[in-house]
């Protein structure tokens, strides 16, 4: 290694593409651990407990919500890319909806995102948590959200997942 000393190892440079929006191309601003560490003093706290392992989002994760509401727009986050685990399970979700041309024919297409309801409830979950952390959002307004959701998979189905995603997507996004 030579007799030069280590000072410091650089962070890596993460764009918020890879850990909250694939259309954000701005580099993630991580929030300072001691800061973190507030967060989920308060958060066990208020709820009694820390978030559970398969719930609990990364600093990455909470520093690229962060951001995204410190820049005035709206705490989305695609659930292709965000979920439990962060990148130690990271993998692009997809989903397969079958879409109907005019001659009378049909398509599959794999599309961004969580390819059912459960998978899509995880990442959800990890969401939510980040929303209670940052104080975005009130545990009710969520957890009333998360129900709609599940509502709607429930009504229509798994053949019918693909509408009802692409509406959450147009909720959460606009």
């Amino acid at each position: 290694l030579g007799s030069a000393p280590i000072d410091r190892i650089a962070e890596p440079r993460l764009k918020l593409s890879s850990i909250l929006d694939p259309w954000l191309d701005s580099e993630l601003a991580r929030l300072p651990q001691n800061e973190v560490r507030k967060l989920f003093t308060a958060y066990k706290k208020q709820r009694g407990a820390e978030p559970a392992e398969d719930v609990e989002p990364t600093i990455e994760q909470i520093s690229a919500v962060a951001q995204v509401v410190g820049a005035d727009m709206p705490p989305y986050a695609d659930f292709a890319v965000l979920g439990p685990h962060g990148r130690r399970l990271l993998q692009k979700h997809t989903y397969l909806p079958r879409t109907f041309h005019p001659d009378g024919s049909w398509q599959r297409r794999e599309l961004p995102g969580p390819p059912t309801f459960e998978h899509w409830w995880a990442s959800f979950r990890v969401y939510r948590t980040i929303l209670l952390l940052l104080k975005i959002a009130p545990p009710e307004a969520i957890d009333n959200y998360g129900e709609f959701i599940r509502q709607n998979n429930s009504t229509y189905g798994n053949g019918a997942w693909f509408l009802v995603y692409t509406a959450d997507v147009r909720m959460r996004s606009e």
